[in-house]
């Protein structure tokens, strides 16, 4: 029945809010990483009922549940991209060439994700991903987790992602695929996060750092990424697989990032004729891997001094001459002058130190101090040598640094072997480097998602009201709407006793619009009595 009388709210009847509700979601490895993974053939993609990749290849959903169920829910999209300028650390050149697999797919995607979440400059160009007073992001994963889950947005300051770095990667008994934490595990958090950027067009956002617990210590506080909080989306920089700290390439000693690592040449003879075209080489683990060889030799002409680099038949080498030389701790110390020398590695990463071990051997111990590496020796082994009158101790290959051994690949990152299956069983074995260029999005995607061990986040779901406060005097609604509450145009209720005070029962509040049209009606839990000797107040909470 249409109201017959109103009663207009004024402004201190009327009490909006904003509450903000936070659900936990955690999201574990064993589902991310495959549990509903069947065997595979020599040739086929393994059927991993929950990950669902596409025709057009260019991102993996993973579903909590076969994706084919109608009790899946959608999780996250992942995939990858890199801009047109990234280039390999060690190579100087660009990744973006023209023969990688969707090499143009990586690009686009790259590119779309920073016109979304990045923008455009002044000129109307697409920014690229940038660490906020830091490093640009050339290459990168994305995660686009669903708003099933996201709700609202990402909770500040809730996030969390673990997961190994181990090389090897193989299916687990009974035709599951297994995931690897093996290595030095990685976790990326935006815990403690102070700073909250809003320069996005897609909303806030914020750097997500590497744990100093579990990761290694060399790797606390380092920035690996960016969570854009509404948007839902993680990018995780290319960087999380890097060893080292390379902002802290300059370590020095004192400096509790820095690790020393140590190699020893030991001469072991008096007579310079028995070192004469011995040759080593030393790298230092900087930027450029610099690399000196040095040769020995008692017989050049004077002209050629130690440290020189000069001479026609031993271009790009360094002279160690022995010339004239009878003891053990004349030749080291000039082995040492040498590699002193200007021409030589003259930098606080790596100094040198003479001492006499025995009294027939004398010691040339090389100390190198480099953030990241635990096992860095810089001294390769002796060519055209003979351990009677010279060895090195704890030299290692020039490739530890440039040539991929020691767990990294050729750019340093950590090797990815055995990463996960492609479309197509050759893409098993990449290194990360590999992966970018050589191996399809779902391989690369494979790569990173059989290693996360744990995601966990909160969501946020943004709860606005609108509370009315219906307030009833005591002489206001003692009737009732209800025809029946009238008969012959007597009050039921009432009797014939025209003394008594009216009486009515509150079941249902309407609110009405400035036209008289109702716009939301609140029922009571019971019946309230009203009469003239009470007031009500009702609240009527409108949640949006």
């Amino acid at each position: 029945m249409a109201a017959q009388s109103f009663k207009s709210l004024n402004n201190k009847d009327i009490v909006t809010q904003r509450e903000l509700l936070y659900e936990v979601i955690p999201i574990t490895g064993s589902i991310v990483s495959g549990t509903y993974g069947q065997s595979n053939t020599a040739t086929e993609f393994p059927n991993e009922g929950n990950i669902k990749n596409f025709t057009h290849g260019m991102f993996q959903s993973v579903y909590d549940y076969p994706y084919l169920s109608s009790s899946a829910n959608h999780i996250f999209d992942i995939t990858v991209g890199y801009s047109t300028s990234s280039q390999w650390e060690h190579h100087n050149t660009n990744i973006a060439e023209g023969e990688n697999v969707q090499n143009a797919v990586k690009l686009n995607i790259y590119n779309q994700m920073a016109q979304v979440l990045v923008g455009h400059d002044h000129t109307g160009s697409i920014k690229p991903f940038k660490i906020p007073a830091g490093d640009q992001i050339d290459v990168a994963y994305f995660i686009n987790f669903s708003r099933l889950l996201v709700k609202d947005e990402i909770k500040k300051g809730s996030f969390s992602i673990s997961f190994g770095t181990g090389s090897n990667f193989s299916p687990a008994a009974g035709g599951q695929s297994a995931h690897d934490y093996g290595g030095s595990p990685r976790t990326l958090v935006d815990y403690g996060a102070t700073t909250y950027y809003t320069d996005s067009p897609a909303g806030d956002y914020a750097i997500l750092t590497m744990s100093a617990d579990p990761p290694a210590y060399e790797l606390g506080g380092k920035p690996a990424g960016l969570i854009y909080y509404q948007a839902g989306i993680i990018v995780l920089s290319a960087s999380m697989f890097y060893p080292l700290d390379i902002t802290k390439h300059n370590g020095v000693a004192g400096d509790g990032s820095a690790i020393a690592a140590t190699s020893t040449i030991i001469v072991k003879t008096t007579n310079p004729g028995q070192l004469r075209g011995m040759e080593f080489t030393l790298m230092s683990a900087d930027a450029s891997f610099t690399s000196k060889t040095y040769y020995l030799h008692d017989a050049l002409h004077d002209d050629y001094a130690t440290g020189a680099n000069d001479h026609p038949s031993y271009s790009g080498k360094i002279l160690i001459d022995t010339k004239g030389l009878s003891t053990e701790a004349t030749i080291a110390a000039q082995i040492q002058a040498a590699i002193a020398h200007s021409n030589g590695h003259t930098n606080t990463k790596l100094t040198t130190a003479l001492s006499t071990t025995t009294a027939a051997n004398d010691t040339i111990t090389i100390t190198q101090y480099v953030a990241g590496f635990a096992s860095n020796l810089p001294v390769s082994a002796v060519t055209n040598g003979n351990a009677s009158y010279m060895t090195i101790n704890g030299g290692i290959a020039a490739s530890m640094f440039a040539g991929g051994s020691g767990g990294k690949d050729l750019d340093g990152y950590l090797l990815m072997y055995g990463s996960g299956y492609g479309h197509i069983k050759e893409e098993n074995d990449h290194t990360f480097r590999q992966l970018l260029v050589s191996s399809s999005i779902s391989g690369t995607a494979n790569a990173l998602r059989h290693r996360i061990d744990n995601i966990e986040f909160q969501n946020t779901t943004e709860l606005n009201s609108t509370i009315h406060f219906c307030r009833l005097n005591n002489n206001e609604f003692n009737y009732s709407a209800n025809p029946t509450y009238l008969s012959e145009s007597k009050i039921q209720v009432k009797g014939d006793n025209k003394f008594t005070k009216p009486v009515s029962y509150v079941t249902t509040v309407g609110l009405y619009g400035s036209d008289n049209a109702l716009l939301a009606v609140a029922k009571l839990s019971r019946p309230v009595k009203k009469t003239t000797s009470n007031e009500l107040t009702l609240r009527v909470r409108l949640d949006y």
